[in-house]
């Protein structure tokens, strides 16, 4: 049963006798656009959770309060805005894109908490503790620095729940967030010093004091946040911490020692590894929750792997009685319809670019289409973000073909994915032209349309007499303000 009731804009917002409580979410500027709301699991984050739903033709939408314990919302419409919620209790979050100096306003009984929640540091921890390593590559030194930005974040709530602005949930979850990002932080910072580790013996280079140097150095994370303990499963920082331990204290350093870890070549090998490594560290609720959380994932980013259909069978006979399993039913659904999707043959309508394998050139791939105005779409299966952009294709496609403008689909993809690459042409319907780029042509890619060095994707090119004309083009949800962007180049 959808978590979320819609009803009608009469409810009021302020609680009587006998009513509910309400969140209401207001965004003028996005009035009949769609709106991403992800909702706690009995006071857990569970991407198994996110529903999408639709303002309406005033820019709002009205949702039931039906938690029975206190949980943080995250809505996803022009940005992202969280907001913690109590049983019972009726919010209304506002977002004006008009003005700039204070977009967001939150009307609840601690608003105060609400709006200094969402100023909380959102930047990838990795990104963070890759530049505290570049500024001093002392352990020591970076975790003081951790602290130090830890109880700056702290003194704010802190200061809030002694003016009776938040409640002692409110603080705790906000002390939990934290720790969980900063522990994440310091984390990153010990990568590049774990990559070099060297753990063949008759190797020159193997040091097996610091080997044990940098298990301490991981495991004394566990001072900041206990990433064992269930309690912590609250925010979304800790599955973030968590797939960090994973990966690199259990499956690299301790699966290096034991002769368990192996480089991996697909997605497939990198999430089974992910997987096992749970399977392997974690025991009862924990184990339940953090599979739960990787299958759910998996599924909501529709990377489609082939092992998932056993390891969800193994977690439902495991967990028979799972309170995740009901949110993971859709997802595995579409699975099963890609499964047989794959098997079809495809449409006229989806075509390869002859002999893409050899294009080594983004000047090449252009030529190939004399005359043509080219809408171009850079994206991955493994694209969670990309994908979703699919389902806006169809109104797309209508527009195109009226103003002759062919869609190109660019993958960049590694060749080991290069089968579901074109299983998902089919699945998605990718009507258009297609190819994958080799190593040479992802060169090329990366110096046209990196910033900084990163290229981001879904990225969408428009193409006029051979010459790029929209570097940066708007996405197909954008629908009409991507028509007329598109109108203006014609």
């Amino acid at each position: 049963m959808n978590k979320f009731l819609l009803f009608v804009l009469s409810c009021a917002p302020v609680l009587s006798h006998g009513q509910a409580a309400h969140i209401t979410f207001k965004s003028k500027q996005a009035a009949g656009q769609a709106v991403k709301i992800l909702a706690p699991l009995n006071g857990q984050f569970f991407w198994g959770m996110i529903q999408n739903e639709m303002l309406d033709s005033t820019g709002i939408l009205v949702l039931e309060n039906r938690e029975t314990v206190p949980g943080v919302y995250t809505f996803y419409c022009n940005g992202s805005y969280s907001l913690y919620v109590r049983p019972n209790q009726d919010y209304v979050v506002t977002v004006n894109a008009d003005k700039k100096d204070r977009p967001l306003s939150i009307a609840s009984a601690d608003s105060a908490g609400q709006l200094q929640l969402n100023k909380l540091s959102s930047e990838f921890y990795q990104t963070v503790g890759m530049n505290y390593y570049k500024a001093d590559t002392s352990f020591v030194n970076n975790k003081a620095r951790v602290q130090a930005a830890l109880d700056s974040c702290m003194r704010v709530f802190t200061q809030l729940k002694r003016n009776g602005q938040i409640d002692d949930g409110f603080l705790q979850f906000v002390s939990k967030k934290a720790k969980a990002y900063y522990a994440s932080v310091l984390g990153a910072s010990l990568i590049p010093s774990t990559h070099h580790l060297v753990f063949k013996k008759d190797s020159a280079a193997y040091d097996a004091g610091r080997i044990r140097l940098m298990q301490a150095r991981w495991r004394e994370l566990a001072t900041i946040c206990d990433v064992s303990d269930p309690d912590n499963t609250g925010p979304g920082e800790y599955i973030d911490y968590a797939n960090l331990i994973n990966m690199w204290l259990v499956g690299y350093i301790q699966g290096s020692l034991n002769g368990t870890f192996k480089k991996f070549k697909t997605q497939d090998d990198y999430e089974q590894f992910h997987y096992d490594n749970i399977q392997q560290s974690y025991k009862g609720k924990l184990a339940e929750y953090l599979s739960a959380s990787h299958l759910a994932y998996l599924l909501l980013e529709e990377k489609f792997l082939p092992q998932i259909p056993k390891e969800y069978k193994a977690f439902t006979t495991q967990y028979p009685h799972s309170p995740y399993t009901s949110f993971m039913k859709p997802g595995m659904e579409k699975l099963l319809a890609y499964q047989e999707k794959s098997k079809e043959d495809y449409t006229p309508q989806q075509k390869f670019v002859p002999t893409y394998d050899s294009i080594n050139t983004f000047d090449a791939v252009v030529a190939y289409f004399p005359g043509k105005t080219l809408f171009i779409d850079l994206w991955a299966t493994w694209c969670g973000p990309c994908k979703a952009e699919f389902g806006y294709n169809k109104e797309l496609r209508a527009f195109l073909k009226a103003k002759n403008i062919v869609p190109l689909y660019i993958s960049i993809d590694r060749e080991e994915d290069e089968q579901r690459w074109k299983d998902m042409i089919k699945y998605y319907d990718l009507q258009g032209y297609h190819l994958r780029a080799n190593p040479e042509l992802m060169k090329d890619i990366r110096r046209l349309f990196s910033n900084k060095d990163v290229l981001s994707i879904p990225r969408y090119v428009l193409i006029k007499d051979r010459k790029i004309v929209g570097l940066s083009m708007k996405a197909p949800s954008e629908k009409e303000a991507l028509y007329k962007q598109l109108e203006s180049y014609l």
